[in-house]
């Protein structure tokens, strides 16, 4: 993976997954099945699973530690079964609420590569917590990937779209020098609809895009939250759009998985290579050729999007 410029037309680096929760081990190692056996994907997103040994998993109990680490050994099994053993993730580790449970199950004995990225979050709205730090420095002294990731929202400290589109530029800058990341999840969300495709959410988005790929160059993704539920037609309407606005603005390919419309078991596999196929072909225009698509397939979901709000405010 690597920073594209905007309007650059080229391969993108192909993502696709999530980190919602599964059911049990068998519909999680059926999705990331699924999710692997796309042949034209580059790296992965692996869910969580929310039951070990017929226990509820809490955050900060030791079923989260056996949790994590059986998401890791898990994922690896299943990436082998689909025939891609190697093929990177990129979002470890999604069963992971603290430093503690992260580190432990990234030992090699699990399966993990330290060519693999581990997720380090920002906490809202520019405060990086002891947490993070701790995972920061453990993961920086072995020299593994750290995947800085913000989510900024949009009607919070920011106030609105312009000062959203600075504050997601100055993430990038604070993921290089405070979690010296390998690449950057580059996520804006609306505070109250907490989702990624409104009008507003992709300008800024693609906005902090083009200031990276004209001034940083720091491998990017997008990461969609969607309104819909899965297999839905509107998931797919929405993916598009925001894949057409994102990609030819400097992003690498990242699917999108459900948001407000989502519940355990929400990735599905086809929704994943849609969004990988909807992003190649993005990535073979500029942001001349891709304006035009992206204003008509916003039209075929803006009206219910102005109801959601209406409903919220």
């Amino acid at each position: 993976m690597y920073g594209r410029r905007s309007d650059e037309k080229s391969i993108s680096w192909i993502h696709v997954g999530g980190g919602l929760y599964t059911s049990s081990e068998t519909v999680f190692m059926n999705t990331v099945e699924g999710l692997a056996s796309i042949s034209i994907v580059d790296s992965l997103s692996i869910p969580a699973i929310t039951h070990i040994r017929s226990k509820d998993v809490r955050v900060r109990s030791p079923q989260e530690i056996l949790a994590a680490i059986r998401t890791v050994s898990m994922g690896q099994e299943t990436i082998r079964r689909a025939g891609r053993e190697g093929l990177p993730v990129i979002n470890c580790i999604s069963g992971a609420s603290n430093a503690v449970s992260m580190i432990a199950a990234a030992s090699p004995f699990f399966g993990l590569k330290r060519t693999d990225v581990f997720i380090v979050d920002f906490l809202a709205e520019m405060i990086v917590g002891y947490e993070a730090l701790e995972k920061v420095a453990y993961f920086n002294s072995i020299s593994s990937n750290v995947g800085s990731t913000p989510t900024p929202l949009y009607g919070g400290y920011a106030g609105g779209a312009e000062g959203l589109a600075i504050l997601a530029t100055c993430y990038i800058i604070m993921g290089i020098f405070i979690f010296r990341g390998s690449y950057h999840y580059n996520a804006p969300l609306h505070k109250k609809l907490k989702l990624s495709s409104t009008g507003s959410i992709m300008w800024d988005t693609a906005l902090s895009n083009q200031v990276n790929g004209r001034y940083i160059r720091i491998p990017t993704v997008n990461l969609p939250y969607i309104g819909s539920g899965a297999g839905t037609k509107m998931y797919f309407y929405e993916s598009a759009t925001y894949l057409l606005c994102v990609v030819p603005s400097g992003a690498n390919i990242f699917s999108g998985h459900p948001a407000k419309g989502a519940g355990t078991d929400s990735l599905l596999p086809m929704d994943h290579q849609f969004c990988a196929e909807i992003g190649l072909s993005a990535a073979k225009l500029d942001r001349k050729e891709a304006a035009p698509l992206v204003q008509k397939l916003y039209a075929e979901y803006e009206q219910l999007e102005r109801s959601t709000k209406r409903a919220l405010l």
